[in-house]
């Protein structure tokens, strides 16, 4: 391996810890309800995908806000801190024919699961 080689790679191995966190503080989009007409007083919002991400999320933030499908024309869904969309847990967990019953994720939409 040259030099250089190895000089670029070992100062991209060193800095990716601080890279990371400065990601978080790049500005995402405006997050707004779904008529546009009202913005959220922050962009900060996570995806989890796992329950066991969502717990990791509510013992590592304080203050945090779940956000639905923004179908909201008010503050009352507003947060200046943090936001958790489960727009990602939408999955089927359970299903009863017999029962005539579903479980499904919080995230789950009844337009999805009923088309």
């Amino acid at each position: 391996m040259k030099k250089r080689t190895f000089l670029k790679l070992t100062t991209a191995a060193m800095a990716s810890p601080l890279i990371a966190p400065i990601e978080n503080w790049i500005p995402q989009d405006e997050l707004k309800n779904w008529a546009g007409n009202l913005k959220y007083s922050t962009n900060k919002i996570a995806y989890p995908k796992t329950v066991e991400e969502l717990k990791n999320l509510i013992i590592s933030h304080p203050k945090l806000k779940i956000l639905g499908t923004r179908h909201c024309f008010n503050r009352i869904a507003d947060s200046v801190d943090y936001f958790v969309s489960l727009r990602d847990m939408n999955k089927v967990v359970k299903l009863d024919a017999a029962a005539g019953t579903v479980t499904v994720e919080g995230g789950m939409k009844y337009g999805d699961l009923c088309p």
